[in-house]
C-alpha cells in the first residue's frame, strides 16, 4: 500500500529485516527497510527504524524512527503469519477508514500501511493470492495494494550472526592449552597486519592474576620481509564459559571489563586443529558474515598443532568456517616455512633479528641484553616523567612571580624568559618520556627532544641588555 514514506515510485526490491535489540529509549527491535526506485538507475533507499513490543502474543508492535520516544510510535500489527508456508500479512493497526466496499488504514505515517510479505524473494503468485484472500476476509480493501517488482534484485544480505551460531560445547581447556598452536590462516585486524603473517604462533598457560584473568597468552609473529623482525608479547584471558570455549582477552594491565571475546568455534585435538574467532560474526558482507577489524570483536584464525602446513586440514577447517556462515575472503595465509620449532621458544624477546640465522644460545644472549636495555629505559622513563612534572611546577611558580614582578620591566622580562624555558624543558622531557617509556625507541619523539635542546641552547646564548 502506498503511504507517505513508501511511494509507488520505490516499489522495487523491497525487503525488511528485524533484529532483537534493546535501545535506550525503550525499543525492543531494530528494523532495517530497503527499497529501490522503479526506474533506472534503480536508486536504493534504505534506513533503520525501531519497534517496541506492545503485545507479543498478539503480534502487536509500535514502530517509529529510532530517535523518537515510543509515545510517538505508530501501530504495526501482524494479521497473519505462517513460517512453514513463508508468508505474513502486516498492517499499520486496525483499518479505521471506510471505502466503498471495505476498510483501509491511513496513508500518512502512523496508523497507515498494508503489506504482504513472503520469505521467498521470487514472486509466488498462488501464495500472494492466498494472502490477499486472508486480507479480504479481514475486511481490508485490496485495491490499495500495489505490486512490488522483485525481479533481478540482489540477493538479500545474510543475517549476521547466522541463526543458531554458537561456539563449541564440552570444551577441554586443559587439552587446548597443552601445546603450541601454529596459525595457518588469519584475518587482518588492527593489531595483526598482513605484513606480519609469518611464523605466527600462540601459547597458553593457566595463570591467574590479581585483575581476575585465568590464562596467560603468549603471541609471536614475524614480518614477512627480511630481516623477519619478530613481534611478540603477552596477553591475558578470562574464562567466561569454559564448557562453551568462550574467553575474553586483553592486555594484562587492563581490567577484564575492557577485554574482547575469544571464541573457540571448532577444536579437535586428535586431528590437531582449532577455529577461533573474536566472538560471533556480526558484520554482513555480500554473501556471508565476518567479525570486525579493530581490537575487540574482531579476528578469525585457523590453528593447527603441526607447524608445517597441511593443505587438506586447512581446507577442512575453512569448510567448517564456511558452514558457520563466515566470509572466507577475510582469511590470509601465514607463512610457516623455515620457522623455529616450538622447542626453541624464548620468552617474549623485545625484538629479535633473523632468528633463522641464529642458534638458541645466540637468541638467549640477545634476549638478556634486550632485558638489560629495557631496564635502563624504564629508569630513564621514570626520570623523564619526574623532570617533566617538576618543570610544570616551576612554570606555575614563574607565572605567579611574573604576575607580581611586572612593575619592574627587567624582573618581568627575566621571569617571562624563565616561563618560556620551563615550557621548553617540559616539552623536551615529555618527548623523551614518549621514547624511553615505549618498548622500542620512538625516533620522532627523540627528534622533538633534540629540537627543544637546540632551542634552549640558543636561548641561553642570547645577549642580555
Amino acid at each position: 500500500m502506498e503511504v507517505s514514506y513508501f511511494p509507488k515510485s520505490q516499489n522495487r526490491c523491497v525487503f525488511s529485516e528485524y533484529k532483537l535489540q534493546r535501545s535506550l529509549l525503550g525499543y525492543d527491535i531494530a528494523v532495517f527497510n530497503s527499497a529501490q526506485s522503479v526506474t533506472p538507475p534503480f536508486t536504493e533507499i534504505s534506513g533503520n527504524v525501531c519497534a517496541r513490543i506492545v503485545d507479543q502474543d498478539k503480534g502487536r508492535l509500535e514502530v517509529a524512527s529510532c530517535f523518537l520516544v515510543p509515545a510517538l510510535a505508530g501501530p504495526y500489527w501482524v494479521l497473519a503469519y505462517n513460517e512453514e508456508e513463508g508468508y505474513a500479512l502486516i498492517s499499520g493497526g486496525p483499518p479505521k477508514i471506510a471505502t466503498e466496499s471495505a476498510c483501509r488504514t491511513g496513508t500518512g505515517i502512523n496508523d497507515s500501511g498494508l503489506w504482504i510479505l513472503t520469505r521467498q524473494q521470487q514472486r509466488d503468485e498462488a501464495l500472494v493470492q492466498k494472502v490477499r484472500g486472508i486480507a479480504s476476509d479481514l475486511g481490508l480493501d485490496l485495491s490499495v495494494l500495489n505490486d512490488v517488482d522483485q525481479t533481478d534484485c540482489p540477493p538479500p544480505p545474510p543475517i549476521c550472526p547466522p541463526p543458531g551460531f554458537d561456539s563449541v560445547s564440552e570444551f577441554d581447556l586443559e587439552g587446548f592449552i597443552s601445546k603450541r598452536w601454529n596459525v595457518q590462516q588469519q584475518m587482518e585486524v588492527l593489531y595483526l597486519p598482513r605484513s606480519r603473517n609469518r611464523c605466527v604462533f600462540a601459547e597458553y598457560e593457566l595463570q591467574s592474576n590479581p585483575l581476575g584473568y585465568d590464562v596467560s597468552v603468549f603471541n609471536s609473529a614475524q614480518s614477512v620481509t627480511p630481516l623477519f623482525t619478530e613481534f611478540s608479547g603477552n596477553l591475558c584471558a578470562r574464562i567466561v564459559d569454559q564448557d562453551k570455549g568462550r574467553l575474553e582477552v586483553a592486555p594484562c594491565f587492563l581490567i577484564p571489563a575492557f577485554a574482547g571475546p575469544y571464541w573457540v568455534l571448532a577444536y579437535n585435538e586428535e586431528e590437531g586443529y582449532a577455529l577461533i574467532s573474536g566472538g560471533p560474526p556480526k558484520i554482513a558482507t555480500e554473501s556471508a558474515c565476518r567479525t570486525g577489524t579493530g581490537i575487540n570483536d574482531s579476528g578469525l584464525w585457523i590453528f593447527t598443532r603441526q607447524q608445517q602446513r597441511d593443505e587438506a586440514l586447512v581446507q577442512k577447517v575453512r569448510g567448517i568456517a564456511s558452514d558457520l556462515g563466515f566470509d572466507l575472503s577475510v582469511l590470509n595465509d601465514v607463512d610457516q616455512t623455515d620457522c623455529l620449532p616450538a622447542s626453541s621458544k624464548v620468552e617474549a624477546p623485545v625484538q629479535a633479528p633473523v632468528r633463522q640465522a641464529l642458534d638458541y644460545h645466540a637468541i638467549l644472549k640477545i634476549h638478556k641484553e634486550a632485558n638489560r636495555n629495557r631496564g635502563f629505559d624504564i629508569t630513564q622513563c621514570m626520570a623523564d616523567v619526574t623532570n617533566s612534572a617538576s618543570y610544570i611546577v616551576r612554570a606555575i611558580l614563574k607565572i605567579r612571580s611574573a604576575s607580581s614582578a611586572c612593575s619592574d620591566p627587567r624582573a618581568c622580562a627575566v621571569n617571562i624568559v624563565n616561563i618560556i624555558s620551563s615550557f621548553a624543558w617540559i616539552s623536551q622531557f615529555t618527548a623523551l618520556a614518549v621514547s624511553d617509556c615505549a618498548v622500542l625507541a620512538e625516533q620522532k619523539a627523540l627528534c622533538t627532544a633534540d629540537i627543544f635542546v637546540a632551542w634552549m641552547t640558543a636561548q641561553n646564548i642570547l645577549p642580555c641588555e
